[in-house]
């Protein structure tokens, strides 16, 4: 089990590597494959969509390490303690980043929230919306 385990991990890590890539322009000559291709073959498998991930990563290439960059809190008190490591490393373990992603992204799909890659979480205004403006459940 451990072994898929890591294969598996190792196989997001070098989808996300491609979806890097692609959002650059750079994976393909061809702008359809860079969009389209790996859009389906790469970055759905990770929960992802390019079309999203794209201007929000550019927006961070755009302003990178100052107070507008979106990823600034994902190095935020780095370099970290030996406690806070091993919260990390025994929240992966245990299966709470994964809920925590699970939930985060079912509630940005729904529209509930805004799409982020990182913890900054923004709910979105609900007024007026009914149960079947949920994206799926119409």
């Amino acid at each position: 089990m451990i072994v898929g385990v890591v294969v598996i991990a190792g196989c997001q890590l070098y989808f996300g590597i491609l979806q890097h890539d692609a959002a650059h322009g750079t994976l393909f000559k061809n702008r359809w494959c860079n969009k389209a291709l790996v859009n389906w073959l790469c970055v759905r498998s990770i929960w992802n969509e390019l079309r999203k991930y794209r201007p929000y990563y550019l927006n961070h290439h755009a302003k990178t390490s100052t107070v507008d960059d979106p990823d600034l809190c994902l190095v935020a008190g780095l370099p970290t303690t030996r406690r806070s490591l091993m919260c990390k490393c025994l929240r992966d373990l245990s299966g709470v980043t994964g809920l925590k992603f699970l939930v985060g992204r079912l509630l940005m799909d729904a529209r509930v929230l805004q799409w982020s890659l990182t913890s900054t979480i923004r709910r979105l205004a609900q007024e007026g919306r009914r149960w079947w403006d949920y994206p799926g459940l119409s």
